[in-house]
């Protein structure tokens, strides 16, 4: 199961808007966008799976999925 936080959801929704930036984003948003990308790579080696050219999109899919199975 994934989870993620309120700010974890609006750090990526930032990104899939192209709205984060290494210059242009706040070193909070910074942080939290680590916390995400840290998740992400430990789902990958956890199911050894394919996430194609994005990361954080492939994740935030197996997310919202996983959020419609519950």
């Amino acid at each position: 199961m994934i989870e993620l936080n309120l700010k974890q959801i609006a750090v990526i929704e930032k990104y899939l808007k192209g709205q984060i930036s290494a210059f242009q984003t706040s070193e909070e948003d910074m942080i939290t966008f680590g916390e995400v990308i840290r998740k992400a790579e430990k789902l990958v080696q956890e199911t050894h799976a394919d996430c194609g050219n994005d990361l954080i999109v492939w994740f935030y899919g197996k997310y919202k999925q996983n959020l419609s199975l519950n």
